[in-house]
């Protein structure tokens, strides 16, 4: 009968860095909390990109229902273009206001 030599262990019980008791390599930093923001700057950008998501939203029904007048003379009704300009104009006032924190 032939004895076989047992198995070799690939990964013994206790390997090398786990059994030791390492204090963190790095320091804890005390974060100072962030002033709050106005309301109203927040407001105001949510103000804006409703309208600016309404005016494509109304441009994209503009497309699909006169899709020949606006494919073949490029000819948009007055409407939906100008008030995603305007969401987005009021978007970007409010991101300013924000930046220079006039509230």
């Amino acid at each position: 009968m032939q004895t076989h030599p047992p198995p070799k262990d690939f990964w013994p019980r206790e390997r090398e860095g786990f059994s030791a008791n390492l204090r963190p390599a790095y320091a804890a930093v005390r974060v100072t909390p962030s002033p709050r923001r106005s309301p109203y700057v927040r407001r105001e950008e949510q103000l804006g990109a409703i309208v600016a998501g309404a005016g494509l939203c109304w441009a994209a029904s503009v497309a699909i229902n006169q899709f020949a007048t606006v494919y073949r003379l490029g000819f948009w009704p007055p409407g939906p273009l100008e008030l995603c300009a305007a969401g987005v104009l009021i978007w970007i006032h409010a991101r300013w206001r924000r930046a220079v924190k006039v509230h």
